[in-house]
């Protein structure tokens, strides 16, 4: 019972994930997901579509990891406790494989051509959306141990986190329920991951 009640939250985002990834497999979504690929295509502007292409390069692999380098040397030089090094690395790799593997058990296919970047794989969920809100619900995690304004630091996070999801649905390489899934998952994901720390930040 303690157990289930240390990790209520990140079930219970577990549980939406799965009733999301249900619902999608059966097609409840498929005419939302149609209706606003549709809407975003008939609206796309070059600027707002240059704008997007540079905030999806933030959920890249290559900047997420870019950014763990920076954190870890942060938490090196500041030493703030031994188990963060660990909590990063498995909110941006352990993510990574996760989503790989959730993606790999549903198989949805990618909204139809043209996509405004290139996009590999399975949709469902969105990787740039799991492992966003993961990694950088970390970094704000990381950086509220040592930093006054904790509220601010977050907010900006998260708002991050949502707009690199939003992007993927603005460059047309996934539908709106595959990063709303995703969110949820990389959020139930990184609470998980929070919940090893040997210190809680208030």
């Amino acid at each position: 019972m303690t157990t289930i009640k240390k990790y209520k939250y990140p079930l219970g985002l577990a549980f939406i994930f799965v009733i999301l990834s249900t619902m999608v497999q059966y097609g409840f979504f498929d005419l939302l997901d149609s209706r606003v690929d549709n809407w975003v295509r008939g609206t796309a502007r070059p600027a707002l579509s240059s704008f997007f292409t540079l905030i999806t390069h933030l959920g890249s692999g290559y900047f997420i990891s870019f950014v763990t380098l920076l954190i870890l040397w942060y938490i090196y030089r500041l030493k703030i406790n031994d188990r963060l090094p660990y909590l990063l690395l498995c909110s941006s790799l352990g993510c990574f494989i996760l989503n790989y593997l959730l993606k790999i058990i549903i198989q949805r296919p990618r909204p139809p051509l043209p996509h405004l970047v290139a996009a590999r794989g399975f949709s469902f969920p969105s990787g740039h959306a799991m492992v966003s809100m993961c990694f950088y619900a970390m970094v704000a995690f990381i950086l509220s141990k040592t930093l006054q304004e904790r509220l601010y630091i977050r907010l900006s996070m998260y708002l991050l986190a949502a707009l690199i999801a939003a992007s993927r649905v603005i460059l047309h390489v996934h539908y709106l329920s595959d990063v709303i899934a995703g969110l949820f998952a990389g959020l139930g994901f990184f609470l998980y991951i929070a919940s090893f720390d040997k210190t809680s930040v208030s």
